[in-house]
């Protein structure tokens, strides 16, 4: 594969990503990638931008990835 096929290929995956809701921006998808397998793994729920001291609350306990 080409340099370009290979950029192609990473913004549509990181497209499709997006729109799946695992990751939330076009940033480095590797901390959002980690919040939401933790979250599935505990079925808890992530946490909006806002929360800057945790990233998945599970119950009543509050997880930072």
């Amino acid at each position: 594969m080409s340099v370009r096929e290979l950029l192609a290929l990473w913004a549509g995956s990181l497209r499709e990503l997006r729109d799946r809701g695992v990751v939330r921006t076009f940033n480095n998808p590797i901390g959002d990638i980690a919040e939401e397998l933790v979250a599935l793994h505990y079925g808890g729920e992530r946490g909006s931008f806002s929360q800057k001291t945790w990233d998945v609350r599970v119950g009543d306990e509050f997880l930072q990835v």
